[in-house]
């Protein structure tokens, strides 16, 4: 930007109010030739926009998913609702696999089978009728546990994979950690080591991303340790560590 013999680019753009859950959404990964942004609109509504690259601009639509709640609440061992300070009721996550979009959010308690607060990856797919784009949720997928909290699932796609990491604890897990793993494996991996709970705001940073020529994925997080042992971050402060972390399936063995 200090030179002064670069080229100037010019841009539009298009301010959007009015709908819930956009201040720290996440746009729509890899998706080719438009832009693609959603929020929760309210527990049974996602309000998706669409700016293809040759439109002067964006159109919007809703689409019905199945209800959640907005009870978002897990205790860690030092009695701080690390869920309640995550900013949660956003999309946290989103990406494009095999022609749809996928969004990850959080979802709270219910009385319904999720005894804990879960995420939820919404697979929305997109149509076109009679020249007319239409936007439909085709498949539901939560990440729930009786035992314990998941949260604030960040997703990325390589090929036909998609990663995905995000925050667990709470119940049996204790402190909260930051996992990673691949969505239909049905298990993820702790990668850090938390003693402690941030007590104003948790989970910012974290990111699902294809590692370029490779089959791996990068991930961000961190790791938040007492500053004194045995005291809380209330008591004593914390300090949060940044981690980055590559995951991906194991190599096959070479020839020998």
């Amino acid at each position: 930007m200090a030179n002064q013999s670069s080229t100037v680019v010019h841009y539009n753009f298009t301010e959007y109010s009015g709908s819930n859950g956009l201040n720290k959404t996440h746009f729509v990964q890899g998706v080719p030739d438009r832009m693609v942004v959603a929020g929760l609109d309210n527990t049974s509504t996602l309000r998706v926009f669409t700016w293809e690259d040759d439109d002067a601009s964006a159109y919007v639509r809703t689409v019905n998913i199945s209800s959640i709640t907005t009870n978002y609440t897990s205790t860690a061992p030092d009695g701080t609702d690390w869920y309640a300070v995550s900013f949660p009721g956003n999309i946290s996550g989103a990406t494009f696999r095999d022609g749809n979009y996928l969004f990850a959010f959080d979802a709270g308690v219910n009385g319904i089978g999720r005894p804990r607060a879960f995420v939820r990856l919404e697979t929305v797919t997109p149509i076109q009728i009679l020249g007319i784009p239409i936007l439909f949720a085709t498949a539901e997928y939560d990440i729930w546990n009786p035992d314990y909290a998941f949260a604030m699932a960040a997703i990325g796609t390589q090929g036909s994979e998609v990663g995905i990491g995000l925050a667990v604890g709470g119940g049996t897990i204790g402190y909260p950690q930051f996992a990673v793993g691949y969505k239909d494996d049905f298990v993820v991996y702790t990668v850090t080591n938390s003693n402690a709970t941030q007590i104003s705001r948790f989970g910012d940073y974290f990111s699902v991303r294809p590692v370029p020529g490779t089959a791996r994925f990068a991930a961000e997080a961190y790791d938040v340790r007492q500053n004194v042992p045995g005291q809380t971050c209330a008591m004593a402060g914390c300090t949060a560590t940044a981690r980055y972390v590559e995951f991906g399936r194991p190599e096959a063995p070479g020839p020998f």
